[in-house]
């Protein structure tokens, strides 16, 4: 994938999944500030999530979700299902304030589902099965989900 991709910091939704792309994805895909939705499923992608951003679906990809680096804001859609994807769910998360569609099923993710999430009021879909996470979910966990129609758990 081009670096060249850096260079659409007007694009909103990106969409180049079963593509047979292969490679490290561009750092400079976190210039992509209008961003709202990316679906790049059905590849053969690679790197640091936190060296490009992660809403990778169905690559053989492994890391952890989100960099405390990364601006998420304009997302509406973060698909990252079908993946290798290890480690906590961080609590930046929470600070997606648009989004409303949250595809993380099928990964290696552990520990606790964050309080954070409680605040995503916009969430319609969350999507957490078949990883390894563990703990317990309270009424925080859901505190601000006024939107949500379906959960995967």
């Amino acid at each position: 994938m081009s670096n060249a991709i850096e260079n659409l910091t007007f694009i909103v939704t990106l969409d180049l999944a079963y593509n047979a792309l292969e490679g490290q994805l561009p750092a400079g895909m976190r210039n992509l500030c209008n961003m709202e939705q990316i679906n790049l499923a059905g590849n053969k992608l690679g790197g640091k999530v936190s060296e490009a951003f992660d809403n990778l679906g169905q690559n053989s990809y492994s890391g952890q979700i989100m960099d405390r680096n990364l601006d998420f804001k304009n997302f509406i859609s973060l698909c990252l299902w079908i993946n290798e994807i290890s480690g906590p769910i961080l609590v930046s998360l929470g600070n997606v304030s648009r989004l409303k569609s949250l595809w993380i099923s099928r990964n290696k993710l552990t520990g606790s589902l964050p309080d954070s999430l409680g605040s995503l009021s916009n969430l319609e879909e969350l999507h957490i099965d078949d990883n390894l996470l563990e703990g317990v979910v309270t009424e925080v966990h859901f505190a601000n989900l006024k939107n949500l129609k379906r959960i995967f758990a």
